[in-house]
């Protein structure tokens, strides 16, 4: 399964689990973590939108998602075995 098959199908989960969990009575802390990689494996072809997609998810989770800007890392064009990205809430 492709990197893009795999984003297809877990968005409409995850996009359920955010917005249609019902708000309890306790304070909810949201965080995110958005990673957008135009290159895929090496047997891959490259993508052509998967960097701006996060940056497009990372401003729905900012603005109307309830994640606080501080509270959400946006990773782009990371290869793993590289520096690791600084996460701000890990």
């Amino acid at each position: 399964m492709t990197i893009f098959h795999f984003t297809a199908r877990a968005a409409p989960l995850l996009a359920l689990l955010l917005f249609g969990a019902p708000l309890s009575a306790a304070v909810q802390h949201r965080f995110a973590l958005i990673v957008g990689n135009d290159q895929g494996g090496s047997d891959t072809r490259p993508l052509h939108f998967a960097a701006e997609d996060s940056r497009k998810v990372h401003a729905v989770f900012t603005e109307l998602g309830g994640v606080q800007v501080k509270d959400a890392a946006l990773v782009i064009t990371w290869t793993f075995g590289t520096t690791t990205p600084r996460i701000p809430f890990a």
